[in-house]
C-alpha cells in the first residue's frame, strides 16, 4: 500500500507513515487507489479532443437554445413578412396619433375654416381674495409646441391679487402633447404652406373664442394674453392683427415668421406688448425676435423687447418681471 500524501510504500495494516506521519488504514488506501485506477482507465478510453480556449465558450441555457432552434426552423420569407407587417402597422399607428385634426392643403388663396369654430379646450384658475364670481382681470395663456394646457400654470402659482387665468390647449395632438399647427407634405414648400394656413386659422379661431369668454366669466377690463414659444407666435399675431381685443400682450421666447405677416397691421392701439427673449436661445434666435419687434414698431405697435442671457426657457426673474407688469396693467383698468 502507498501513503496517499508522500507515496511511500507501507506494508502494515494500520500504520503511521514513517515519512510524513499520516495515519490511515489499508482499506481506505485500497479504495482510493482503486478509484484513481478506474478514472485513469476511463480517461484513457475517451477520444482525444482539441483544446478550446475558455474565453471562446458560450453558455446557452436550455430555454434560450430551444428558442433559437425554433426560430432557425422558421422559413426566412415568413420572418420577413412578419417583420414588415409589424413595421407597417407601427408606423401607421404613430402617424395616426400625430395627424389628429390636421387638415389637408386647400387650393391656394382659399381660407381654411377648420378651426374658426373649433371647440377649444382650456383650464381655468382663479386667484385673489375676491369671490370667484366677482369681476376679475383675465389673462389668456398659450403653451408651447408639444406641451399642454397645464404646462404654464405654475407661472401664476404665487399670484395673490385678483386674476383669472384661462390656459388653452392646442388643437392638434402630437405624441404626448399638443401643437398649434402641424402638417405633412412631399416638399418643404408644401409643408410650410400647410402650416401657414393651419396656424392662421387657429389664430383666428382663438381670437373668436376669446371674444366669447366675457359671455361666461365676469371680466374687469379687456383680457391680456401670454404665450411661450409657438404660443408666443400666436401672441405676436394678436399684437399685429387683434391688439384692440387685449389690454396687454406678453410674448415669451417666440417669433412671428414672415409667412404670417401676410398683411400690414392696421389701426392703432395703446395696448402695450412686453416681449422677452434669451440671447442663448438656440431654438428661436433673438435676431428673429428683434426683426419681429422692428416690424411691429413700424406699424405703430407699442412694443418693448427685453433681452437677457438665457436659453429657450422662462427664468424666474422674467416671471417676476411680467407678473409685476400684469399688476401695473390691472391698476389701469
Amino acid at each position: 500500500m502507498v501513503c496517499p500524501k508522500c507515496h511511500t510504500e507501507i506494508n502494515n495494516n494500520n500504520i503511521e507513515c514513517p515519512s510524513c506521519g499520516v495515519i490511515f488504514s489499508k482499506l481506505q488506501n485500497s479504495q482510493e487507489s482503486k478509484g484513481v485506477e478506474e478514472r485513469a482507465s476511463l480517461e484513457s478510453n475517451q477520444p482525444k479532443l482539441n483544446a478550446i480556449p475558455v474565453n471562446n465558450i458560450q453558455i446557452i441555457s436550455e430555454s434560450e437554445f430551444n428558442l433559437l432552434e425554433f426560430v432557425n426552423k422558421i422559413p426566412r420569407p415568413i420572418i420577413f413578412v412578419v417583420f414588415a407587417l409589424v413595421a407597417y402597422f407601427g408606423v401607421k399607428h404613430y402617424f395616426s396619433l400625430d395627424s389628429v385634426n390636421a387638415p389637408e392643403l386647400l387650393a391656394e388663396g382659399n381660407e381654411l375654416e377648420e378651426y374658426l369654430n373649433f371647440n377649444y379646450r382650456y383650464v381655468e384658475r382663479v386667484y385673489g381674495p375676491s369671490p370667484n364670481d366677482a369681476p376679475r382681470p383675465l389673462i389668456v395663456v398659450l403653451h408651447g409646441s408639444g406641451a399642454n394646457e397645464n404646462d404654464l400654470l405654475d407661472l401664476f402659482k404665487k399670484v395673490a391679487f385678483d386674476l383669472r387665468v384661462i390656459s388653452y390647449q392646442a388643437p392638434i395632438k402630437k405624441g404626448f402633447g399638443y401643437r398649434w399647427s402641424y402638417a405633412y407634405g412631399k416638399t418643404n414648400e408644401e409643408i410650410q404652406k400647410k402650416n401657414f394656413i393651419i396656424l392662421k386659422s387657429v389664430a383666428e379661431g382663438l381670437a373668436n373664442n376669446i371674444d366669447h369668454l366675457g359671455d361666461k366669466y365676469p371680466l374687469k377690463g379687456k383680457p391680456m394674453v401670454l404665450g411661450f414659444s409657438r404660443g408666443a407666435e400666436l401672441t405676436y399675431y394678436f399684437a399685429a392683427y387683434h391688439r384692440d381685443k387685449f389690454s396687454a400682450l406678453f410674448p415669451l421666447s417666440g417669433v412671428l415668421k414672415p409667412n404670417l405677416r401676410f398683411k400690414e397691421p392696421e389701426g392703432y392701439s395703446t395696448a402695450p406688448v412686453f416681449a422677452y427673449h434669451g440671447t442663448q436661445d438656440s431654438i428661436l434666435s433673438v435676431e428673429s425676435a428683434r426683426d419681429v419687434v422692428s416690424w411691429l414698431k413700424k406699424h405703430s405697435v407699442n412694443i418693448d423687447l427685453k433681452v437677457d442671457d438665457y436659453s429657450h426657457q422662462i427664468p424666474r426673474y422674467v416671471i417676476n418681471d411680467f407678473i409685476q407688469k400684469i399688476q401695473i396693467e390691472i391698476q389701469k383698468m
